[in-house]
């Protein structure tokens, strides 16, 4: 969690202060459409939505953490996935992240990803 915190950090400074202090986030932020929400148990910035109502859900699921997809963090996870659900397609892979993570332009970063993997190139040639 902490490492989630450090990328939010680093890569939506505004948002972060913005929503620490319970204030909207600036309309030109990439992050306005998402209706992000700060949770304080966690520190970090999650979507937000309607979703909160729902019984025998969890939380990262209703809400995910938002990251940004050029992160090297965010890319270190892609990564991860990939490798540990042994190189499938580019939706099973977001299919497993969108479980814990908002990755902003999710589908284009893990494409962009297997399009470098060796192993993936081997199992699409």
């Amino acid at each position: 969690m902490r490492r989630s915190f450090w990328c939010q950090a680093h890569s939506f400074p505004e948002e972060v202060t913005a929503l620490k202090a319970q204030k909207p986030v600036p309309n030109h932020s990439r992050l306005v459409s998402l209706a992000p929400e700060w949770d304080p148990s966690t520190c970090l910035v999650r979507v937000g939505g309607r979703l909160r109502k729902l019984q025998n859900t969890d939380l990262g699921e209703i809400h995910p953490i938002v990251l940004d997809p050029k992160h090297p963090a965010t890319k270190l996870l892609i990564k991860h996935m990939d490798e540990s659900l042994l190189h499938p397609g580019t939706e099973r892979v977001y299919a497993e992240l969108r479980r814990q993570y908002w990755i902003l332009q999710g589908r284009q970063a893990i494409r962009h990803h297997q399009l470098k993997c060796p192993s993936c190139q081997r199992w699409r040639a």
